[in-house]
């Protein structure tokens, strides 16, 4: 919240839009060397098209993801309109007739994580106080030696 500046809890599912993103291009085989590119899904939802930058797939049915492909079936997204505080985050995920990224999950890894973002903060600014506060009190007690003494 102090960070993020973002939602603390998850939208709805109702409130979000679905989007059908064009397939990503097959690479060409190279061998044993590992192949992978810049993912950048496009999506449209209507007229409205949106740039994925962030995989959809991420802590996911991976043999889901792998049929699918192999399917050639059309990944599917649910996330948040444009010009959202939730920005480009995907809280559910198919690929053809698989889920892959189920609504419940990946709302509760989004709350969790902005409650964790809180927390960190939290910590920060209490150790920063405290630090603060010890510096204050040095500095006062320094002070108080340096003061001559009526005797």
């Amino acid at each position: 919240m102090l960070l993020a500046r973002l939602p603390v809890n998850a939208p709805p599912f109702q409130s979000l839009t679905e989007y059908v993103c064009d397939p990503l291009p097959w690479l060409p085989s190279l061998g044993n060397r590992f192949q992978s590119y810049r993912l950048n899904l496009r999506c449209r939802a209507g007229d409205q098209v949106i740039f994925q930058r962030q995989s959809p797939f991420t802590g996911t049915n991976s043999s889901g993801v792998y049929a699918c492909n192999r399917e050639g079936g059309l990944t599917r997204i649910w996330r948040a309109a444009r010009a959202s505080d939730y920005g480009a985050y995907v809280f559910q995920s198919t690929c053809g007739d698989h889920l892959i990224a189920p609504y419940q999950n990946r709302a509760a890894t989004y709350e969790s994580t902005q409650r964790f973002v809180i927390a960190v903060a939290c910590i920060v600014i209490l150790v920063s106080g405290i630090g603060l506060i010890r510096h204050i009190s040095r500095l006062f007690r320094t002070q108080l030696d340096k003061t001559p003494s009526c005797s």
